[in-house]
């Protein structure tokens, strides 16, 4: 990987703390190439209209499966980097949250179900589920949102 980006190993682990640091940087910034779910950076239409691409790049993605699944299995055995997991996870929440419209009740939970949705499809989509409506989800994940009551 560093060779690929021009530097020498020593470059790359300067910038880190450890290996954990550089992995978890590493998978933040292929999370938000991967998923394009930029949530402060654009509306939240674009948002949820992005997660299919998302997925789809995601079920494409061998590198990206793997860091994802690498890091989860991590994360069962390393109580520190569960609780950053699960503090960048609830940060997430927090800020997709954030952007539903005040008028909608249980926010946090709609939020927690729209990125369970789009983890779990691009999970199913993984493991070779073609057969799973990804081009069809942006309408649920509206009615979830609180954006289109029909």
């Amino acid at each position: 990987m560093a060779r690929e980006a021009g530097l020498t190993t020593g470059a790359i682990y300067s910038n880190f703390r450890d290996k954990q640091e550089l992995f978890l940087a590493a998978f933040d910034r292929v999370q938000q190439i991967s998923q394009n779910f930029a949530i402060d950076e654009t509306d939240l239409e674009t948002v949820l209209a992005s997660a299919p691409a998302g997925i789809h790049h995601f079920a494409e993605s061998s590198q990206l499966q793997i860091l994802n699944l690498e890091l989860a299995l991590l994360g069962t055995r390393d109580p520190d980097l569960r609780e950053l997991l699960r503090s960048a996870e609830r940060e997430t929440l927090e800020r997709l949250a954030g952007r539903l419209p005040e008028q909608v009740p249980d926010r946090r939970e709609r939020a927690a179900l729209i990125l369970g949705l789009v983890n779990g499809l691009a999970l199913m989509r993984m493991i070779g589920g073609d057969d799973i409506p990804i081009d069809a989800l942006v309408p649920w994940l509206r009615r979830l949102a609180g954006l289109d009551d029909r």
